[in-house]
């Protein structure tokens, strides 16, 4: 009984201390971007989305536009949401708030995107500097600015 007692108390201090060590981590690796890009697509590279032609300046004749957000040490739910400003500071478009880890576990990565269409609509009219707001939990997280022009050069 004595035995049975003791190895209780073991096991009982084991995962007290998991579960210390567990808090710890979570203080110690901070949830952050990793890499957040304005592309026109998306792609797989080994098993990972990531963002395709990548860059600041696209023409206003490309099909899409993505916006794309990576993040590191991701350890409990959180919501993302995008909002779409014109050249002239309007709210053009906004995502709902998105469920991100649903399972509430760890993970190393995890990527949001929220896209919108540029050909054969209004954004295609609206050549200039756009940008992109991230939140993340309601909280701004990251602002991408990007050029839409009707000259060449931009992603097709």
């Amino acid at each position: 009984m004595k035995k049975r007692t003791i190895v209780s108390g073991l096991l009982v201090l084991c995962l007290a201390g998991s579960l210390a060590w567990a808090k710890r981590v979570e203080d110690f690796v901070e949830m952050r971007i990793e890499q957040a890009a304005i592309c026109s697509g998306l792609k797989k590279v080994e098993g990972i989305t990531v963002p395709k032609d990548p860059g600041t300046f696209f023409s206003t004749r490309v099909r899409k536009l993505v916006s794309y957000i990576r993040f590191r040490h991701v350890m409990k739910r959180h919501t993302l949401q995008w909002k779409w400003y014109t050249p002239s500071d309007k709210l053009y478009v906004q995502s709902s708030e998105i469920d991100v880890v649903p399972t509430g576990k760890y993970h190393d990565f995890v990527t949001g995107a929220h896209e919108i269409v540029i050909r054969g609509e209004t954004a295609m009219l609206s050549p200039g500097g756009w940008r992109v707001v991230i939140f993340r939990d309601g909280t701004m997280v990251k602002t991408l600015r990007f050029t839409l022009s009707s000259r060449e050069g931009g992603a097709e």
